[in-house]
This record gives C-alpha cells, sequence and structure tokens, in this order.
C-alpha cells in the first residue's frame, strides 16, 4: 500500500488550521524514503533505532506519541479542539 502523506495530512485537517503536527516511526533504511518525503518545516518528526523484535520496539513509539500528545493539550484543557490521530 502507498500511503501519500501531502494528502494523508490533507484530509486529518479536514480545512481546518493546523496547531501543530508530529509523528513517529523507525529507520529501518528500506523506509527511509519515506521519512525524506514527510520533511516539513511545519512537521515534527521523531525517529527511533528499530532495534530487536523482542523488545516490543513499538511501545517505544507510541509512548512518544502519547507523550506530545498530552504535552501539546495540557495548555488547551479549557478550550474545544480536535485532535486527528
Amino acid at each position: 500500500m502507498r500511503v501519500h502523506f501531502d494528502n494523508l495530512l490533507k484530509l486529518a485537517r479536514a480545512r481546518r488550521r493546523l496547531k501543530f503536527a508530529f509523528a513517529t516511526g523507525s529507520i529501518p533504511p528500506e523506509v527511509q524514503n519515506l521519512w525524506n518525503r514527510m520533511a516539513n518545516p511545519s512537521l515534527e518528526v521523531l525517529l527511533f533505532d528499530r532495534g530487536d523484535y523482542g523488545r516490543g520496539e513499538q511501545q517505544v513509539q507510541d509512548g512518544w506519541l502519547q507523550l506530545r500528545m498530552l504535552e501539546n493539550a495540557i495548555p488547551y484543557s479549557d478550550t474545544l479542539g480536535i485532535a486527528v490521530c
């Protein structure tokens, strides 16, 4: 399956103003082109070494993503908003 990142972001925005965006993933060489295409000044990307499959590698990316969502939501806790995951 191929995902065109700009179209995915456009779909998630749904004509709303983008406050911030972030993504996380692993750095296997075979998908480096994906991360290169996502390079964008309005998008924060943090990559982690893929490491050993036995360590539960997705937990690191998922934990970082949850932390960033919480950090960005706290200042707006009394304001209605939309988070797209």
